[in-house]
């Protein structure tokens, strides 16, 4: 039998535990978000991908050397959702601090915090989406295309096109900056 305060002990414990377990969980999220892909032999096999992995690296390679950390950029997202629409979006040392959603609604400080969805949209993130663009297969339903800024090297457009009469149209999607920023 327990004590009342080892039953205190415990609840405490496990709440600690649980509290851990989630902390885990959202930044195994974020990190999973920002990950590119792996380009792979069998990815190589198809001439597109190795055009497109060939296009990642270039463009990738010309972001990263300008060094870019203080930015902001208008983003139409056009797709069967209630997010789809233009999203300006605020970013400094790297992290998002500002958005002005679809609707003219600001969202910053602490609410930008609590949806962390929101918060991590980045440059950074449309590399990561970009980085599927070398994984299509010749038999896929649905396949992703880029085209880069020649000037700063982000991805401009990022669109899932469905390639298969058998793809259900309302999961393809298109990002598309419509302007873009460097804070000095």
């Amino acid at each position: 039998m327990l004590k009342k305060g080892n039953g205190k002990l415990i609840s405490f414990l496990f709440l600690f535990i649980l509290f851990l377990f989630i902390l885990l969980s959202f930044s195994n999220c974020e990190k999973k978000i920002l990950e590119f892909q792996d380009f792979t032999e069998q990815d190589k096999i198809n001439p597109e991908n190795v055009k497109a992995f060939n296009d990642f690296t270039y463009f990738y390679k010309i972001w990263e050397e300008k060094k870019i950390k203080d930015y902001n950029f208008k983003i139409n997202y056009i797709a069967q959702s209630s997010l789809r629409g233009t999203w300006e979006i605020f970013v400094k040392k790297g992290k998002v601090i500002k958005i002005i959603d679809n609707n003219n609604k600001v969202i910053e400080g602490k609410e930008l915090e609590i949806n962390k969805m929101f918060g991590s949209f980045t440059i950074e993130s449309l590399f990561s989406i970009a980085s599927y663009s070398y994984k299509n297969k010749v038999d896929a339903l649905y396949k992703i295309y880029v085209k880069y800024d020649e000037t700063f090297g982000f991805p401009k457009e990022v669109k899932k096109i469905p390639v298969s009469k058998d793809a259900p149209l309302d999961m393809g999607f298109s990002y598309s900056i419509v302007y873009f920023e460097q804070f000095k």
